[in-house]
Formats: C-alpha cells, structure tokens, sequence
C-alpha cells in the first residue's frame, strides 16, 4: 500500500474494514502489508487484532509513538521511517529548499508554495 500525503487512509478503521469488506482481507492468512506511505493509513490495532502472513512497516500511526502490541509480533517487520534517506532523494530536497528561498527573497512566486 502506498499513497500521497493527501491521501488518509483513515478509512482503514476497525468498522470500516467491516463495512468495506477489507476485514476478510486482512485476516487472510497468506496476505502480507507492506506500508511506506503515510502511518495513519492503517489502524494499528486493527492490523495487530488482524490473522495476516505478515506486515512491514516503516511508518506507523502516531509516529513517534509505537502501539506496544507491534512488538509482540513476530511476523512483523518494522524499520524507522527511511523512505527519502537516499543521497539523491536528500540532495533533490536540499536544492528544492534553495529555489524555494531563492524565489522567496527575489519576490517570485515559490515553486512549492504551501498553503
């Protein structure tokens, strides 16, 4: 599973993994979830609850704080948060600060304004 920041996947809730029919998903024994995308995008313990394979997880829902019962899974993977810690990603990071301020003190408009 991977998605957009503006993407919430709250919609993974305990109830309406009952009303969406995504509950048989995850409590399919051969079904595996990875998720890099966004933490709120599963509800913790709807997955800890759930009968899956297995998880790996780089985010987490309220990050930093880890739900304790990820930690009794042994058919669990969790990693901190690594998705943009590549040099390239970094550097692309770096050099989009630096046009965003170059716009900023030009009086330009900034190329990822945030509103």
């Amino acid at each position: 599973m991977n998605c957009r920041g503006k993407f919430n996947l709250s919609q993974i809730r305990a109830n309406d993994l009952k009303t969406k029919g995504i509950a048989a998903t995850l409590s399919t024994p051969s079904m595996h979830l990875i998720n890099m995308a966004r933490g709120d995008v599963v509800d913790s313990p709807a997955l800890i609850d759930g009968r899956i394979a297995g998880a790996g997880l780089e985010v987490y829902e309220n990050q930093p704080k880890l739900h304790p019962g990820f930690l009794s899974l042994e058919n669990a993977t969790l990693l901190p948060h690594l998705g943009s810690a590549t040099i390239a990603t970094r550097t692309a990071m770096d050099e989009n600060v630096s046009v965003n301020l170059e716009a900023f003190f030009a009086g330009r408009e900034l190329p990822d304004r945030v509103v």
